[in-house]
């Protein structure tokens, strides 16, 4: 059974309101599993997305984890089906990044990174990798100045995809470091995609044990940290980091991430 936050934890107790009205550092949250369910069931109802539903609470079990789901990475990975055809506009894609920021917001956040992979925006309707960083970072920087955060942005590949896609976006990646694009994260499906291949293609280095060190280099004069996280379903024989072109690759999971 999926792990469930509201079955121990009481929302209107003193200590959860004392802990809210905290400000926090959120380091990691997904863009694509951010979209309010109202906002998901609208777009894809007014663009003839095909979903399960346009009721949101009906659309809940298909793009949220459920006390009736099981508790497997495979069935977290499969809310996102539903997700990606979501994609179908620059409006859409921008739509939700200014609702993802301004929740957070609303969360009492004060930093942020908003993880994203931009072959999953794109591939919907054939948009290019830059095109949909692009519309990210500027929707990030509008959203950012009106709700009073910062954010930056964590662009994501999948190991389950083709190296191409992720040399690509690797290079897309490249050409956002000034615009808020700050960390490479290496995802998707761990059983039989190793990490690997993705190592040896895109930076030459070499696996080692999960560690956080200061990084060398500076990207747009701020000074970076690397952090290199073990592939959750193989426990500690995963973890890797290389350094590229100033920027800092982690083979993390679903949920992992590594600055650059």
């Amino acid at each position: 059974m999926a792990f469930q936050v509201q079955d121990i934890v009481n929302r209107q107790s003193d200590l959860w309101r004392a802990l809210f009205a905290m400000p926090k550092v959120e380091l990691h949250r997904h863009l694509e599993g951010s979209i309010r369910l109202e906002t998901l069931a609208e777009v894809g109802y007014e663009h003839g997305v095909p979903m399960p539903s346009y009721d949101p609470e009906a659309l809940r079990p298909y793009v949220q984890m459920t006390a009736q789901d099981p508790a497997t990475h495979e069935a977290f990975l499969s809310k996102f089906a539903v997700l990606r055809q979501f994609f179908c506009s620059p409006e859409v894609i921008q739509r939700v990044v200014h609702e993802a920021i301004e929740d957070a917001a609303a969360d009492t956040v004060r930093y942020m990174e908003l993880r994203f992979t931009p072959n999953a925006l794109a591939k919907a309707k054939g948009f290019s990798l830059e095109e949909v960083i692009t519309w990210v970072c500027e929707a990030t920087q509008e959203a950012s100045k009106a709700n009073r955060i910062k954010v930056n942005l964590i662009v994501s590949m999948n190991r389950h995809e083709s190296l191409e896609i992720g040399r690509a976006t690797l290079e897309a990646a490249l050409k956002f470091r000034e615009g808020g694009v700050v960390a490479l994260d290496l995802a998707g499906k761990e059983p039989g995609f190793p990490a690997r291949p993705f190592q040896c293609a895109l930076s030459g280095g070499a696996p080692g044990r999960a560690r956080d060190h200061p990084a060398r280099g500076r990207v747009g004069g701020r000074r970076q940290r690397a952090r290199c996280h073990p592939e959750h379903a193989r426990g500690p024989r995963g973890p890797w980091c290389a350094r590229r072109g100033g920027l800092q690759h982690d083979a993390g999971g679903a949920g992992g991430a590594g600055c650059f």
